[in-house]
């Protein structure tokens, strides 16, 4: 009996080496949708699992060089990479490294009878 081993790769090697742009490979294996390119590069770089068809597509057309492990090994990755704030997050949030931390004090709002640049009388004043 012989035993042999097909060499695994990432998803994304593989559609490079393959020369396949991103929406490309997914319609070869029949990613149907809005945008099937963005599908794909979610897929292929961990933000989502691929569905089982979608997996057994791949590693059909791929010989078995892309398969349920490289598709796992990819969301690991993603999965344990370390996160890093947003630009966005950290101007909203604020963080001790942050150039523009959100200020301790804030001024409080005006009275609720104060609108715009003139004060109205308070209901019930008269005068």
């Amino acid at each position: 009996m012989w035993l042999y081993m097909v060499m695994q790769i990432t998803p994304r090697s593989w559609r490079i080496d393959q020369k396949l742009t991103l929406e490309r490979a997914a319609l070869l294996v029949g990613v149907r949708g809005k945008n099937p390119a963005r599908t794909w590069q979610r897929w292929e770089t961990g933000e989502l699992e691929p569905p089982l068809d979608i997996v057994s597509a791949v590693s059909r057309v791929s010989g078995g060089t892309v398969n349920l492990e490289s598709w796992r090994a990819v969301r690991q990755a993603r999965l344990n990479a370390p996160s890093t704030p947003s630009p966005d997050s950290t101007a909203v949030h604020g963080d001790a490294a942050s150039a523009n931390p959100i200020p301790e004090t804030v001024s409080p709002p005006p009275p609720d009878h104060v609108t715009g640049d003139r004060e109205v009388a308070p209901a019930g004043d008269a005068g």
